[in-house]
């Protein structure tokens, strides 16, 4: 057998490692120990203060101290986290937080979803519950400014647009992608005046169930209002309570204006259908309108704030800027309301006001149910009318009958019974039927057309008038007519007036004023006639309208123009040729008789008549006046009448 040999071992092979090798390798293994636990404490440092300032009081703590260390706030017993809400047991404030003095609320709860939620992509606000026990706030006049700033009331004028509303809801859903109240409670809130000392109170408001997701609200809530008073210097309101989603009521409502009147109202009650139903479906539904009485100041002191009033409601009587598809009133009652006159103090009381079952739908009236008005110098209701018997049955057919008592307006010195009867046609216009004073009065309207009659109508039987003349007695009849608007021309092609169109879109409808036969009436002891007459109305005019007369004694030949007016005195009288004495001119064409042997009442007619006539609008002269005619002449001097196209009967021009 062979012999095995060993390999024999290399001596530098065999010689153990360097210390240098290990020293290297324990460095390593330590550097990498210690990366690790600075990571490990940087996790724990990172997780650790999150959840410090989520989970602990500790950022609350802090808040707590800054606020503290202003000197006006102290808060105590505060507990709870950013990430669930906090509960305090009351929060001081004001100049001196531990005087009997301090404002300050108690028992204040608030739980939410946390921060966390509220910094994501899609933020989310869910408030659990949001609560307030009791809490006062004492204040100075100087910080409150109950009256808004003129800016404001601009913008209360107008209603909000549909489109507006849209925008809102986008950015609001641009923040939150959910926003969501569970319940939100205030009570027992006071408001008191350092100075004076009065008190407003709130006993609960409450939010509950409001829900928004995605741009939508899913649920709009249901809101309420608990013993609401609110005292200021110009503005009382006592006991609202109430909710949107049906209506409210409140003991007592007091405005006082610029002379220290308190106009108010006392237990009003206001019932519909709700905000809710209002808005989504354009329907409101006045259940129940009922007040116990009221006092209201009316005149020039009050002039700003009742033209800002009747402007903004102007503004929301329609929602969104559309009309109501569908309005509707069961029942309401308002009575013993008394209005004065702030500066002469002339009371008007009405004695009762209802209206029950009235309903319009996209426009149209369906439905007018009964109205009636019980005041100091007026009597009014309504019930079926008996006219339009030529017109369909199903159309709507309404009286509405009253009588304006003597001393209405302190010029009513006879009763005036009344009717007005009305058809309301399916295109939505209103035909009218007026008959009054006895009957010897009768108006029909139609559309583009009045007809006015006249059975020896003797307005001055009724009326105590010194405004300006008013005829003894009327007895004819005469016709108004307009053009419809698809006959109105926007202008002639080449119609230019000093260098101006004839024509604009959207101006005022021409007419005619027709006298079918001649129309006699009285002018203090003188009967006077407008013959048969067709006059063409000029929309563009400034001039009233002008009816020319003539005395109905041959022999006579004193003739003149009737202006009518829409306002007081409503018919002005010029006799022509004008006399350089007017006065004396109308008394003695008039009365046969010197100005100065007129009564008072007669004299004061003239005057205010001849007022009337120099406040009208500066008439054409005549062709061929003399230039020097017209230098600072008054109104009433020689003037031709407006186009008159002669129908027949003496004394047509």
């Amino acid at each position: 057998m062979q012999e095995i040999k060993t390999p024999e071992k290399n001596p530098a092979l065999a010689q153990p490692a360097p210390p240098q090798s290990k020293t290297t390798r324990n460095c390593l293994v330590g550097c990498f120990g210690c990366l690790g636990v600075v990571g490990v404490l940087v996790l724990l440092i990172v997780f650790g203060g999150r959840y410090v300032l989520l989970h602990t009081s500790a950022p609350l703590a802090l808040m707590e101290s800054v606020l503290e260390s202003s000197g006006e706030v102290d808060i105590r017993g505060l507990k709870g986290t950013v990430s669930t809400g906090f509960h305090a047991d009351e929060i001081r404030f004001g100049k001196n937080p531990d005087s009997d003095k301090a404002s300050y609320f108690k028992n204040i709860t608030f739980r939410f979803n946390g921060l966390e939620e509220l910094f994501e992509t899609k933020p989310k606000l869910i408030i659990e519950e949001f609560t307030v026990e009791s809490g006062t706030v004492y204040y100075s006049p100087g910080d409150i400014h109950p009256r808004p700033d003129r800016q404001f009331r601009d913008d209360l004028r107008k209603p909000p647009s549909r489109d507006a509303a849209a925008d809102s809801s986008n950015s609001t859903g641009d923040e939150f992608q959910e926003v969501r109240i569970d319940v939100v409670r205030l009570t027992n809130l006071k408001a008191i005046n350092r100075v004076t000392g009065d008190e407003s109170e709130l006993a609960e408001f409450s939010i509950k169930d409001l829900h928004y997701l995605e741009g939508q609200f899913q649920n709009a809530g249901e809101y309420e209002i608990k013993g609401l008073t609110i005292v200021l210097d110009n503005m009382e309101l006592r006991d609202f309570s109430g909710s949107p989603s049906s209506g409210f009521k409140l003991d007592q409502l007091r405005l006082k204006n610029q002379q220290d009147q308190w106009s108010q109202l006392e237990q009003v009650v206001f019932e519909f259908n709700g905000m809710q139903d209002l808005l989504k479906n354009d329907r409101l539904a006045v259940k129940r309108i009922a007040v116990n009485s009221g006092r209201f100041y009316f005149g020039p002191g009050q002039r700003g704030d009742t033209e800002s009033g009747y402007s903004m409601l102007g503004g929301w009587s329609e929602v969104g800027g559309e009309a109501l598809r569908e309005f509707s009133v069961e029942d309401i009652e308002l009575p013993n309301l008394v209005f004065v006159n702030a500066e002469t103090g002339l009371e008007f009381t009405l004695k009762q006001v209802s209206l029950k079952d009235y309903q319009s739908v996209e426009g149209q009236v369906t439905k007018l149910g009964k109205l009636q008005i019980e005041a100091d110098q007026l009597a009014f209701q309504s019930g079926p009318s008996q006219q339009f018997k030529d017109l369909p049955d199903d159309l709507l057919k309404q009286a509405f009958s009253g009588v304006v008592k003597t001393g209405f307006a302190g010029e009513v010195v006879k009763d005036i019974p009344f009717q007005l009867d009305c058809c309301f046609l399916r295109n939505g216009r209103v035909l009218q039927h007026l008959d009054s004073f006895g009957g010897s009065l009768a108006c029909d309207i139609r559309p583009f057309a009045t007809m006015v009659r006249c059975k020896n109508w003797q307005p001055l039987e009724f009326l105590k008038w010194d405004r300006g003349l008013l005829p003894s007695f009327v007895s004819g009849a005469w016709d108004f007519k307009s053009e419809p608007p698809d006959r109105q021309k926007d202008g002639k092609k080449g119609g230019k007036k000093d260098g101006k169109k004839d024509g604009k879109k959207g101006g005022k409808k021409g007419g005619k004023l027709i006298v079918k036969e001649a129309l006699t009436f009285g002018l203090g002891a003188t009967e006077w006639v407008v013959p048969a007459t067709e006059l063409s109305l000029d929309p563009s005019s400034k001039l009233p309208i002008a009816i020319p007369f003539a005395s109905k004694n041959e022999e006579d030949s004193a003739k003149g123009q009737l202006f009518l007016s829409q306002h007081a005195p409503f018919v002005v009288v010029q006799l022509e040729p004008v006399e350089t004495d007017r006065q004396e001119q109308f008394a003695k064409v008039l009365h046969g008789s010197p100005f100065a042997n007129l009564s008072s009442l007669e004299q004061l007619r003239i005057k205010n008549n001849l007022t009337a006539l120099d406040q009208l609008p500066a008439l054409p002269q005549a062709s061929g006046a003399d230039d020097a005619a017209t230098k600072k002449e008054p109104a009433a001097t020689k003037q031709d009448p407006p186009a008159v196209k002669p129908s027949g009967g003496a004394g047509s021009k």
